[in-house]
């Protein structure tokens, strides 16, 4: 069983996905029942935002807007994963700027790792389909990687 927070069982694999992003992604928490910046004081935000930021990129697309402040990424759209997890690039801002906290089973991953994630998971096309296929992911998600071309996955 996941964790529990405000009354709200986590027990997916992927997280920064929220319901304020539109119809589609009903099945995904409030942002603001995330939120909770006292969780960071005595944690090492610093490297997790780190390791959120620099996890290799799944798939990536236009423009996006934090949900709180209105701040437009620098980047574009990024989706990340170490592997297990899966998370939305934005993940960091939300993290740094907003006191996002994380789910226990994500953070203990991060540190267990060292605030390193890996480099490179995949070689081939179809070892990228073999890590997308074994990530928990939102449906909206799944549903987005299925229609990606073969010509545009590298």
């Amino acid at each position: 069983m996941g964790e529990i927070l405000n009354g709200i069982c986590w027990d997916h694999h992927w997280f920064g996905f929220w319901r304020e992003e539109g119809p589609q992604f009903a099945e995904c928490p409030s942002i603001r029942e995330w939120v909770n910046e006292s969780w960071w004081s005595d944690k090492d935000v610093q490297e997790v935002a780190s390791y959120l930021s620099s996890a290799p990129v799944v798939v990536a697309g236009g423009l996006e807007r934090c949900l709180i402040c209105g701040q437009v990424g620098s980047r574009g759209v990024a989706f990340r994963t170490d592997g297990d997890w899966y998370w939305s690039d934005t993940l960091a801002h939300y993290v740094l700027a907003h006191g996002i906290r994380l789910p226990g089973a994500l953070y203990s991953r991060i540190q267990a790792a060292n605030y390193s994630p890996p480099a490179l998971l995949w070689t081939t096309r179809d070892d990228y389909r073999r890590v997308l296929s074994r990530l928990d992911m939102p449906i909206a998600h799944k549903e987005l990687i299925a229609s990606v071309r073969d010509d545009v996955l590298q």
